[in-house]
């Protein structure tokens, strides 16, 4: 029962509870890990996750289940993604305004992180303030 000092239902400070407390900036309130990964994920289908997957797989290694978990159970053993986390990585630092193309509509974002998906086609991964939603656009779908 939450009473009007702010504690949680633990009956704890919200923030000091690992159970209740706000996510860091950029991860979410739900990650996807596998045991024996090495990284928390804030998608499930993460290109970074899957691709460990991948690789786990080629050296002859059995891979396990992709498994949601609640950020607070995992984000001080594991890293976060530099992926799918990018905006958490980039916390304090000044985001890079772009554009990205929406539904035929240039739209105000920021830039986060890029990576190949092919030798001639690079993925980006950005910001829409203005709705906190992130997008995965390719080089035709954005200026910067």
């Amino acid at each position: 029962m939450a009473t009007d000092e702010g504690l949680c239902i633990h009956e704890l400070i919200k923030e000091q509870c690992g159970l209740c407390k706000s996510p860091p900036l950029g991860i979410n309130e739900i990650v996807y890990v596998t045991r024996g990964g090495q990284a928390l994920h804030n998608w499930s289908d993460c290109a970074f996750l899957l691709q460990g997957q991948l690789f786990a797989e080629s050296k002859g290694f059995s891979t396990h289940d992709i498994r949601p978990t609640r950020w607070s159970s995992v984000y001080y053993s594991l890293g976060a993604c530099e992926w799918c986390c990018a905006l958490h990585h980039l916390r304090g630092k000044p985001l890079r305004p772009c554009e990205i193309l929406i539904e035929g509509r240039w739209e105000k974002a920021f830039h986060l992180k890029e990576r190949f998906i092919n030798q001639k086609q690079r993925e980006h991964q950005v910001l829409k303030s203005d709705t906190n939603a992130i997008h995965l656009v390719t080089d035709s779908e954005i200026r910067i």
